[in-house]
């Protein structure tokens, strides 16, 4: 399989390095390079600049969340949406287990993580439309509830950039 993504781009591997499962934002590839049951259509966008991100559940190296964004320039509703895989099923091939779920409205295109190890992983975005940063701690029981702070320049909507590029920390 030969993934067609401008931007957007996650993949992850087991403890050896073996691959798992890869996405583009929209479709899921297990690591047979075939489409993941129920791997399509998943929510996110292959040119948003940060439209993947896959983050393990911490104490399970079997469950793994998607996260995926909107591009700025398409249909204005600028959705974050999550995504959950469980490689265990499919004779360890992966299925996604559920998909499409709105985590919140308003985001820019950037995203990225923290913590990985200490039982809890952080996803960290930027909100379009303020200058709020929103934090998700993720636990072994899932998504927790958001952590917000208002820090720096709006990103405001008249000025479509501000919701695209990388976030990086």
């Amino acid at each position: 399989n030969l993934m067609t993504s401008p931007a957007a781009a996650s993949s992850i591997s087991d403890s050896n390095g073996d691959l798992l499962f890869y996405t583009n934002g929209f479709t899921v590839w297990n690591n047979e390079h075939r489409v993941m049951i129920n791997g399509d259509s998943i929510g996110g966008d292959s040119t948003s600049a940060q439209g993947a991100l896959i983050i393990p559940l911490p104490n399970d190296p079997t469950i793994f969340y998607i996260f995926t964004t909107d591009k700025v320039w398409g249909d204005y509703s600028y959705d974050l949406k999550y995504s959950v895989v469980d490689i265990k099923k499919d004779t360890a091939r992966g299925v996604v287990l559920v998909k499409d779920m709105p985590l919140y409205q308003n985001s820019t295109e950037r995203m990225t993580s923290s913590g990985f190890g200490g039982g809890t992983s952080w996803l960290l975005t930027h909100e379009y439309g303020n200058n709020n940063f929103r934090s998700y701690p993720i636990t072994q029981d899932g998504i927790q509830s958001k952590v917000t702070a208002p820090i720096g320049s709006p990103h405001r909507y008249s000025e479509q950039r501000n919701g695209t590029a990388n976030m990086k920390i």
